[in-house]
């Protein structure tokens, strides 16, 4: 019987109690954390050392301890919720490293403080680019996530900020490119 896929390493990672601070988003040129508020209390504290330690401790070892195929086409990071934006953060910022990423319920929510019409974060972090040549994203958000709807358009949040990072659109008073803009070649798919 012919394989359906190519063999596969999984790397599952048993994340810290302070989740919460650790997963996030950063800022590798500037060598800090992009860190944002919520109802819970801020997140992403910690998000560029935990990033850092990703791609320079942990890629390497699993590298030299296994079969991999050591290149970024070789490589996916997945998550859930602000696993997914961990993922998003780590194949934006290093798609030297991932190649691909898979955002699934992705918290693409996540402004820097909690004031009305504060920009998200990874929307921010897209229209800065430039497009990642070679890196490639899967993003799914169910239809029953939530309920919130902060701009009244008949859009849930969680999908209405996804389809802001990927197509672009009016997000307050600014108008964003999103991944289309920035030449992403995007298929969009509704069940």
């Amino acid at each position: 019987i012919e394989p359906a896929i190519e063999p596969v390493i999984v790397v599952a990672i048993d994340m810290l109690t302070d989740r919460m601070g650790t997963y996030g988003l950063s800022d590798r040129a500037a060598g800090a954390s992009l860190p944002g508020s919520s109802r819970f209390g801020p997140i992403g504290t910690r998000a560029h050392d935990y990033a850092q330690w990703l791609a320079g401790t942990l890629v390497p070892y699993i590298d030299s301890h296994y079969r991999t195929v050591p290149e970024a086409s070789g490589r996916s990071m997945l998550g859930w919720s602000l696993g997914a934006l961990q993922a998003f953060d780590m194949g934006w910022q290093y798609p030297e490293l991932f190649g691909r990423v898979g955002a699934f319920s992705p918290s693409f929510w996540l402004p820097p403080s909690r004031a009305p019409g504060d920009e998200r974060l990874a929307q921010a972090m897209v229209e800065r680019g430039p497009r990642r040549e070679g890196l490639r994203m899967f993003i799914a958000v169910g239809s029953a996530e939530e309920t919130d709807d902060r701009d009244h358009d008949g859009v849930f949040d969680a999908l209405d900020d996804a389809l802001t990072l990927i197509r672009g659109g009016r997000d307050g008073e600014r108008d964003l490119q999103g991944l289309t803009g920035l030449g992403y070649r995007v298929s969009l798919a509704y069940a």
